[in-house]
């Protein structure tokens, strides 16, 4: 086996090792593409890693489930640890990538994914009023909600034109994020269809 290419069982003990230490495994995002040119992965995985507070750039062969190494992006934010987990989500059309780390100021990372490669490139860090079990976007791209269950909140974040997540002020926050009661524990959180508009779910 080659330097830098891992099988999937591979992988699945990384994640595996990192259950054992953060009592949760990794949060995984995949986004397939077609190969332009030789060498250009057609399926892009996104392992985030709340230990090192990485995310694994890995491209996967569709045929044989292989991973290969593409590259470990440091999420910045903060010198703590991420607590648990290290969520992650995309933009709509897939060109952003964003991902929280879970200890204060508890920020959220915009990165930029290269199309072709697949790389990411860290944009901005902004952040959030708690610590997020799960973050996702709406439709349009335009919002960025976040949840909370050690903090019991919700928060909307506006994305602005550059696909940033941009801070709330303090003043919005109560207006913005409403504090919910420990029985949303193990909901889902999701948007509306067409709108910002977040559902609550059993």
């Amino acid at each position: 086996m080659s330097h830098g290419r891992m099988a999937r069982r591979r992988v699945l003990a990384l994640g595996a090792g990192g259950i054992a230490g953060l009592g949760l495994g990794p949060q995984t995002l995949i986004g397939g593409r077609k190969a332009m040119a030789q060498g250009t992965p057609e399926t892009v995985v996104y392992v985030s890693n709340a230990g090192s507070k990485e995310v694994f750039v890995l491209a996967m062969d569709r045929a044989t489930g292989v991973l290969e190494l593409i590259e470990k992006t440091p999420v910045p934010g903060t010198d703590k640890p991420s607590p648990a987990s290290l969520p992650m989500a995309t933009s709509p059309d897939k060109h952003f990538l964003y991902a929280q780390l879970r200890s204060e100021p508890y920020p959220v990372s915009t990165f930029a994914i290269d199309r072709t490669t697949g790389r990411l490139k860290h944009l901005s860090a902004t952040p959030l009023v708690d610590q997020m079990a799960y973050i996702n976007t709406d439709r349009t791209g335009k919002f960025l909600l976040a949840a909370s269950y050690v903090g019991a909140k919700l928060a909307i974040y506006p994305i602005n034109a550059q696909s940033i997540v941009e801070p709330i002020k303090s003043a919005e926050v109560r207006i913005e994020w409403a504090k919910l009661d420990r029985f949303i524990h193990q909901r889902r959180c999701v948007f509306g269809p067409g709108s910002p508009l977040a559902i609550i779910t059993n």
